[in-house]
């Protein structure tokens, strides 16, 4: 028969030798878990990082893109771009019926998303785009603006009467009725700006509006780019419906590079009306 509390030559007891091996096995056990999360941490953190510099690379010019996919600890938004300009979400929900994954809701009410000013958003050659999925195309609602406290306005398009609504220069200084916006249905907003008095605006990859020269020179602001409203002073006019991959580059992109863009997503369109997927 053997007895536990037996001395073992060491001095230990068999029962106390037991209980070392467990504790010093729940240790491993637990050291090891750790290592193991801290290794998937980093290999996820790193699989960011090269998707970001992917992103840097191919896009060349991309300085920003939102695509809305989540929203992370404290309301910020991921910008794939790698230049690291995180958004911060007030309000919008996330929707999974986006243009490809998910996509932002905006309830037309107070839901905006918030961006910090950076000197590469104010470029003299700037493309904007973003799809958008509006419930309603009649009050004046802004889809992307930089708008400051004094009234100026760097750049910005919305919906106006059912038609894009283009918005930039010092004072009231805007142009509207461009082109027909339709709701619920996806579509493909893009605004260029080839100089600080000339731009083009495209819907689903089509040229329905430029101008040059005619109204006075965008103004060069330090106000935060914004989603979903008119920021600034104004705070208001905010979008009522969904918006997805929303990007900035500091360049004026051709005709043949939002065409390309539209392309690459319309695979993914969907009309919600029918509640099938249009291909």
């Amino acid at each position: 028969m053997i007895h536990l509390n037996k001395k073992s030559s060491g001095g230990f007891t068999l029962m106390e030798l037991v209980i070392t091996i467990t504790i010093i096995a729940l240790i491993m056990s637990i050291v090891l878990a750790a290592v193991r999360n801290s290794r998937e941490k980093a290999r996820i953190a790193k699989a960011q990082q090269f998707s970001q510099r992917i992103n840097h690379i191919v896009g060349a010019y991309a300085i920003g893109i939102w695509r809305f996919e989540s929203i992370e600890a404290g309301n910020r938004l991921i910008d794939n771009s790698g230049y690291s300009h995180y958004g911060v979400n007030h309000g919008a929900n996330l929707n999974s019926a986006g243009i490809k994954g998910n996509c932002l809701e905006f309830d037309g009410v107070s839901d905006y998303v918030d961006i910090p000013n950076s000197s590469d958003m104010n470029a003299e050659g700037i493309t904007i785009e973003a799809w958008i999925y509006p419930y309603d195309s009649s009050p004046l609602q802004l889809i992307v603006s930089k708008y400051s406290n004094t009234g100026d306005k760097d750049y910005g398009f919305g919906i106006h009467n059912g038609h894009l609504y283009i918005w930039y220069g010092s004072g009231g200084d805007y142009t509207n009725h461009l082109g027909t916006i339709k709701t619920y249905k996806w579509q493909h907003i893009a605004l260029v700006f080839k100089g600080w008095d000339s731009y083009e605006a495209y819907i689903d990859g089509k040229l329905i509006g430029s101008d040059s020269g005619t109204f006075h020179q965008r103004a060069s602001t330090t106000a935060n780019v914004e989603i979903g409203r008119a920021g600034g002073s104004i705070g208001a006019h905010y979008f009522n419906g969904l918006i997805d991959e929303v990007k900035i580059y500091n360049q004026a992109l051709p005709t043949v590079e939002i065409e390309k863009h539209y392309a690459q997503k319309i695979d993914h369109y969907k009309d919600l009306t029918l509640g099938v997927l249009n291909y």
